[in-house]
């Protein structure tokens, strides 16, 4: 995938921002990808993937928003840090599996009742 690349290769000059944005898309264009081929309405995409995806999701989020997030918490600073940016690289590596798997899974279901 090529933005994961674009990821690994932010992550490498250090730009974070850069790093959870791809991430960030990344896991748009798999919630798309998971909903057209699982259906919209089915539990495979609502819970299973429901779930995963929103977690992810809300983690990704954490860089693009974090100036915000430090108003909320004057007294501490809030710094993302390289560990914070390796889990979310991990974790959207992980998220691209399991939706190569989800998707394999429905297409399997939709040959088994043709």
């Amino acid at each position: 995938m090529r933005i994961l690349s674009k990821a690994e290769e932010a992550f490498k000059r250090w730009d974070t921002k850069s790093v959870f944005a791809h991430c960030r898309e990344i896991g748009t264009i798999l919630d798309d990808e998971v909903k057209i081929s699982c259906g919209s309405t089915g539990s495979t995409y609502k819970e299973k993937w429901g779930r995963f995806y929103a977690n992810f999701n809300h983690w990704a989020s954490l860089d693009l928003h974090v100036e915000q997030i430090k108003k909320k918490y004057e007294n501490e600073n809030l710094i993302v840090e390289e560990i914070d940016t390796e889990s979310l690289l991990i974790q959207t590596k992980n998220m691209i599996r399991y939706a190569q798997e989800l998707i394999r899974t429905c297409a399997k279901r939709l040959e088994d009742v043709s």
